[in-house]
């Protein structure tokens, strides 16, 4: 009797252990999730209350399988597909997952700096969720989930770096490498956190403490990007794939060939977004950058000096913030100073940590003035977020209309055209949209931009679209077929004169412009080994001609095609995400 009430009290006891850790966990972080996500919510509402289709969502719905992802690097993204975490079309519950992992990497952020978790850095939360960078990894729906998740890995990361025992520095290893393995830029995540910890810590009071604190935060980074690469090179080798993606960012030559080029590439971007004058933030006034400089005066001049720290210490100082600017740019070093806006992940935590010190400046007159301008920005913010809701919508209206028009053109052209039967066609050259409320056009933003005029128009991407929206009975010839051609489709009037969608040779060609300069090397290419050539245009008949088709729910074989490799379709080249 006595052990049966012994084993209740003791039940009891672990019950109440796990309920008041419920409690704990709810009061101290699931609040404060919640919180975020919502603020995240209010600046990407249209993104979750209604889905259109971007440029390159029709990517990864027509590849088989994720291999492709192993050639890019980006082997855990390979495994997240593979297991299918994230479907390819899958806006809002992806969406959704990537304001947890985002909220819970800001979360991760203030404990790793030391900073308690109160209403004004809830409040504060709009600066870092409304910058304009995770607008360029929100566009991306298809990799949004898997990307949220390497975000978290790499903020953990960087608040374990501070571990002290050699676990501490195993974890950041492993974190480290798969978070790269699904963004490589995720990376300079877990560097800015690892840095910003060490601003806050009395470990680093000296100058030969933070060398040393550098030193070894570079050590264990290069060794988990060795761990990385050797995992890719093998799964690469199991997959026999060939590396690619990669390659197009990768130029270190051009640092030793021109080290003051590169520098200065890198500084204009750097202080051109923290000044809040670059072209993500369309022209508006510079608070963004005056909240910014406010932040870094509060930075050098901080309410409390750290013990110990000798009249150096505003030298040291000024060390720890500018390496904590320039570590979201360090890619930039190895890439020539030139990388698409989305990479710059780090960027963000940056901000929000340089804006949160000036609204919590000893000086009153700073924190109240800092405040204010916060209210400005987040209000600029939520600005930037509609301009960018309202090109989208616009342009995806356009596209929807261009599709139905070059589909109802296609079915002109085809003689008893059959809804179960697949046609040959090829899409030449591409259809510019003057979005004249486009935001975020021409800088390697989807935003604002047609499918029809991406890639300077790619006949299987555009194919593709089609598909998507039901016009699914369309193939796209190869370049051996479209080399053959080619002449005979210059002589064809743009779109949407009478004659610019035409059968030629039991193909269907629909000329928006000329062919890009990427189709044009490859059938120069052919040509040169001599492995197709033009056909002269044939004499004008009357009547159409009908195309040769095969039997119903087959392809035809185009004509000029017989003896290739026309049953391949050509594949997308590979564009970074």
């Amino acid at each position: 009797m006595e052990a049966f009430q012994e084993g209740s009290a003791r039940e009891r006891w672990s019950l109440g252990r796990l309920e008041s850790f419920i409690d704990s966990l709810w009061e101290r972080h699931v609040r404060h999730l919640l919180v975020c996500v919502g603020i995240f919510a209010l600046f990407f509402f249209s993104e979750f209350s209604e889905y259109r289709l971007r440029v390159d969502d029709e990517l990864l719905t027509h590849h088989p399988d994720a291999l492709f992802w192993i050639a890019k690097g980006r082997w855990g993204t390979f495994l997240f597909q593979s297991l299918q975490l994230h479907p390819p079309l899958n806006p809002y519950f992806a969406l959704l997952l990537f304001a947890v992992f985002l909220a819970a990497s800001f979360l991760i952020f203030c404990r790793a700096v030391r900073v308690e978790v109160t209403l004004l850095v809830l409040a504060s939360f709009a600066l870092f969720a409304g910058f304009p960078v995770w607008h360029y990894i929100v566009e991306f729906k298809s990799t949004l989930f898997s990307n949220g998740v390497a975000l978290f890995l790499a903020s953990l990361a960087g608040a374990s770096f501070g571990f002290k025992r050699f676990s501490g520095r195993l974890l950041f290893v492993i974190l480290v490498a798969f978070c790269v393995s699904i963004y490589q830029s995720a990376v300079l995540v877990s560097w800015t956190v690892a840095v910003g910890a060490a601003l806050r810590s009395k470990e680093c009071r000296g100058f030969a403490a933070f060398a040393r604190f550098l030193g070894k935060l570079f050590a264990v980074t290069l060794t988990a990007l060795i761990l990385y690469a050797l995992i890719w090179k093998v799964s690469m080798s199991f997959a026999g794939l060939a590396p690619i993606y990669i390659a197009d960012f990768f130029h270190p030559e051009e640092l030793l060939r021109s080290p003051g080029g590169v520098l200065g590439r890198t500084a204009c971007v750097a202080v051109s977004l923290y000044g809040g004058w670059n072209v993500v933030f369309r022209g508006l006034l510079g608070f963004s950058g005056l909240l910014f400089a406010l932040g870094l005066a509060s930075g050098l001049f901080p309410s409390e000096v750290p013990e110990g720290l000798s009249s150096g210490g505003f030298l040291l100082r000024a060390l720890g913030l500018a390496t904590l600017l320039l570590s979201p740019f360090l890619f930039h070093l190895v890439s020539g100073g030139r990388l698409p806006y989305r990479v710059l992940l780090a960027v963000p935590f940056v901000y929000w940590f340089v804006a949160y010190s000036a609204m919590t400046s000893r000086w009153s007159m700073v924190r109240v003035s800092s405040k204010l301008l916060a209210i400005l920005v987040v209000l600029q913010f939520l600005q930037l977020q509609s301009y960018a809701s309202f090109s989208q919508e616009f342009v995806a209206v356009h596209d929807e209309l261009t599709a139905s028009q070059v589909y109802e053109r296609i079915v002109e052209v085809v003689d008893d055209f059959d809804l179960h039967k697949e046609y040959w066609v090829d899409f030449a050259g591409a259809l510019p949209f003057p979005n004249e409320v486009s935001y975020l056009r021409g800088h390697t933003a989807t935003t604002g931009s047609s499918v029809f005029e991406w890639d300077d128009g790619h006949p299987v991407r555009i194919r593709n679209y089609l598909g998507l929206l039901g016009m699914s009975n369309l193939r796209v010839i190869t370049d051996r077929t479209r080399c053959r051609i080619a002449d005979r489709v210059a002589e064809m009037p743009l779109w949407p004169a009478a004659g610019s969608v035409r059968d030629i040779d039991g193909i269907v060609v629909v000329r928006f412009g000329d062919y890009p300069d990427w189709i044009v090397r490859r059938m120069e290419r052919l040509r040169e080994l001599k492995l197709c050539r033009s056909q002269p245009a044939a004499r004008k008949r009357g009547g159409r001609r009908r195309l040769r088709r095969g039997r119903k729910g087959s392809v035809a074989r185009p004509p000029a095609a017989a003896g290739d490799a026309a049953d391949r379709e050509e594949r997308l080249p590979e564009r970074p995400q």
